[in-house]
């Protein structure tokens, strides 16, 4: 299971069935049933949509819904095994966070990276892009924002990858790509908040900034 879950994503698990003395069997039914932080049933699965990989071992996945509200959520998984009239139930609890701001593909290339083997990294630091981001917008909106407008996702896209390759950069030096989502941030909030004009919808290729 990904380290972070957000709507949309998919949640998988590894379900192990045992009986009373350890061992392992295949139930005769699974009934899977996924339940929102209000306790409100959103999906159930059956032993068909389960893989059965070896004895008592079944692979489960299921897709979150696009709208999945943050919090605690909770699997319970429930078997019945018709031979010595069985019934175990096990129940895992997952947590569902707000997606962050920006596109995590985008931020891997502005980093340079060739593939996604950095991207829960890269997601944390868009994580971390979003914290800014919501102090200057709550003057002015709302947050964490629930529509997310294609400014904003740029400006969290460059301040992440800023936020990543800062890193290598010596202390109190600032990377221009952070400059840069600043300044589009500000561009934003004037033009949105403070114009009475709507935002421009700002180039996604990074505008050179003297270090």
């Amino acid at each position: 299971m990904k380290a972070k879950l957000y709507a949309g994503d998919t949640y998988s698990r590894t379900l192990t069935f045992k009986d009373e003395d350890g061992e392992v069997f295949d139930p005769t039914t699974i009934t899977c049933v996924f339940k929102n932080p209000a306790g409100t049933t959103e999906g159930t699965l059956a032993k068909a949509d389960l893989t059965n990989t070896d004895t008592g071992i079944y692979e489960l996945k299921w897709d979150l819904p696009s709208d999945a509200d943050k919090g605690t959520w909770t699997l319970t998984a429930t078997a019945t095994y018709t031979l010595s009239s069985l019934t175990k139930a096990y129940v895992f609890p997952f947590s569902v966070f707000t997606e962050p701001y920006g596109v995590v593909t985008v931020v891997r290339r502005l980093c340079g990276l060739d593939d996604d083997s950095l991207d829960d990294d890269l997601v944390g630091f868009m994580e971390d892009a979003k914290e800014p981001i919501n102090l200057k917008l709550s003057e002015y909106a709302t947050t964490p924002l629930t529509t997310v407008p294609t400014q904003i996702a740029n400006v969290a896209n460059y301040w992440a990858a800023g936020l990543y390759l800062q890193r290598n950069m010596a202390e109190g030096k600032t990377h221009p790509h952070v400059a840069y989502a600043e300044k589009l941030l500000r561009e934003y909030i004037n033009y949105t908040y403070l114009s009475g004009r709507e935002g421009k919808v700002y180039a996604t290729e990074y505008e050179e900034i003297d270090e």
